[in-house]
C-alpha cells in the first residue's frame, strides 16, 4: 500500500512540475486509523525510515545523508521495514496473509 502512495505522489509530483494538475499532498494520509496502528507497531528505527521517506518525501538518498548510513543499507532497511509494515497492516486490518 506505502509504495503504490509513493508512486502516486511520485507521478502527482512529476505532473506538477510539467505544468499538468494535480496538487502537492502527502503520499499518504498519517492519520489514517489504520496505517497509524500499523507503523505504531513497528520498531522506531523502521517506523522513523518509513516516516522519511513516505511522509517526509525523503529519497533513500537524502535519508542517508541525514543519517550517517551508506545508501545501500538504508535501501535495504526500507525494503524490510516495508515487509514488516505489511504484516502489521493485514493484522491491523484483520486480513489473513495472502
Amino acid at each position: 500500500i506505502l509504495r503504490r502512495k509513493w508512486y502516486d505522489h511520485l507521478r502527482r509530483r512529476y505532473r506538477e512540475r510539467r505544468g499538468i494538475e494535480g496538487a502537492a499532498e502527502p503520499v499518504i494520509d498519517r492519520g489514517a486509523p489504520d496505517v497509524r496502528l500499523a507503523l505504531e507497531r513497528l520498531e522506531h528505527p523502521d517506523r522513523r525510515l518509513l516516516e522519511m521517506k513516505f511522509f517526509d518525501g525523503l529519497t533513500s538518498r537524502e535519508i542517508a545523508g541525514r543519517t550517517g548510513t551508506r545508501h545501500g543499507t538504508v535501501r535495504y532497511r526500507i525494503f524490510h521495514a516495508l515487509k514488516k509494515f505489511e504484516t502489521a497492516y493485514r493484522e491491523t486490518c484483520g486480513e489473513e496473509n495472502r
